[in-house]
């Protein structure tokens, strides 16, 4: 009995630490993407702000 519910909490564990696992991946995933956007969007404005420059210098 003892070891059945050994196994059951081993088995529980396995699964908390892969589904934890998980979601730690997709939120570093998402937080890489909107990370990698809002640079974009830094690099484009400063892309918008060179050609103003250019166009009245």
């Amino acid at each position: 009995m003892i070891l059945e519910l050994n196994t059951i909490v081993i088995y529980l564990q396995i699964i908390v630490l892969k589904y934890i696992d998980y979601y730690l991946q997709m939120y570093i995933i998402k937080f890489r993407v909107y990370l990698h956007l809002y640079f974009a969007f830094v690099n484009y404005k400063c892309y918008i702000c060179k050609i103003i420059k250019g166009l009245f210098l």
